[in-house]
């Protein structure tokens, strides 16, 4: 329910209370969104600019700090976080973001919408309409390995320069320092952003950007749903090394997110060999149980034949229940597997009603 006056509207649903002053000059926003109260004062410089006040959170004293200040060309933000709640000063550009370059840090205002789309345009006229950038594929890249030292870079193509250096410490800790030029959200002029939190494990990490390049420093709990531990053999056998028979808490995000699970994120990105390495360690059969309500392997999305194929065997083999895979959404489907994994079902369904027959002979 959503109630609409000339200074002030309230949405039941969200509980937010949104009041207006000087016709939208000044905007007040407070709202409960989950476990988590937010109060943002708007006041806007113009057409595309705004001075914005924010407030999120609640209280957790396990979220220690996360201090920021950062600088770009569309915006500058200062932030402050203590024991869960968060205090910013943001001041820049109001533009719509789905029509921001992250690598170019440009707006785009000049916008028409088709649909359910909207296109951005260079000129005002509309007629050139505007190419975001898009990085290249991710490419990882690995220099040196050994159980207590690792070298890599995690984008080679985007960033070849990039490098890595992660050390094990006790208790499956890792000091990790890495310094690279992102290709997107984190391509500062200037900025600096420290974190210590303790809410699910201890994590320290601490940020310095200088022309669009950033050196960060990481201290946590090592886990097995981390890329670098993932995009190849080598580094997927240096973790469970590391790990040995202990047991390690991290390595069951995935029953709080099923894209943390080591396969998914594996056959998401079409990583066959290291989709099959891991095998060594765990159990593809149990992550096929798991993934049964979103069977994420026949989706349009990311849909990997390779990996598939694979996959397609192990359930002929594991007799899993094919019949319980729901494609009700069948324009999320790849055909390919689509028509595969309905010609098992009738494979199957044949077999059993072959096998009734002769039972009741």
């Amino acid at each position: 329910m959503i109630k609409s006056f000339k200074w002030f509207e309230y949405t039941k649903r969200y509980q937010s209370l949104k009041l207006c002053f000087f016709n939208k000059v000044i905007t007040l926003d407070l709202s409960k969104f989950a476990d988590d109260y937010r109060g943002e004062l708007i006041l806007k410089l113009g057409k595309f600019r705004s001075l914005e006040f924010r407030i999120i959170g609640d209280f957790d004293i396990k979220e220690v700090i996360d201090w920021g200040f950062f600088i770009k060309h569309s915006r500058v933000l200062i932030s402050f976080m203590l024991f869960g709640i968060k205090f910013s000063i943001r001041l820049g550009h109001t533009g719509c973001y789905d029509n921001y370059d992250l690598h170019l840090d440009r707006y785009y205002d000049n916008i028409k919408k088709d649909g359910y789309k909207t296109i951005a345009y260079y000129d005002k006229e509309l007629t050139k309409p505007v190419v975001f950038s898009q990085p290249r594929r991710q490419k990882y890249k690995e220099y040196f390995t050994s159980k207590w030292v690792k070298i890599f870079n995690e984008d080679w193509l985007n960033c070849p320069y990039g490098r890595a250096i992660e050390f094990a410490l006790p208790f499956l800790y890792y000091l990790e320092l890495v310094f690279y030029k992102p290709f997107d959200y984190k391509r500062e002029w200037f900025g600096f952003n420290i974190k210590l939190n303790f809410k699910y494990v201890f994590y320290f990490t601490s940020d310095l950007m200088l022309f669009k390049h950033i050196l960060t420093i990481t201290t946590r709990k090592n886990n097995n749903h981390r890329y670098s531990n993932l995009l190849s053999c080598s580094a997927i056998d240096r973790y469970f090394s590391l790990k040995g028979n202990r047991y390690n808490k991290e390595d069951e995000a995935y029953k709080i997110g099923p894209i943390l699970h080591p396969f998914f994120m594996l056959e998401e990105i079409g990583r066959f060999a290291q989709f099959k390495h891991l095998m060594k360690y765990m159990s593809l059969k149990e992550w096929l149980y798991w993934e049964l309500p979103y069977v994420s392997y026949i989706c349009n999305q990311d849909f990997h034949r390779g990996i598939f194929d694979f996959i397609y065997e192990k359930l002929i083999e594991y007799d899993f229940p094919v019949e319980k895979i729901d494609m009700f959404q069948e324009w999320d489907i790849e055909p390919y597997a689509k028509e595969k994994i309905l010609k098992l079902c009738e494979i199957r369904k044949n077999k059993k009603e072959t096998c009734d027959e002769m039972d009741k002979k």
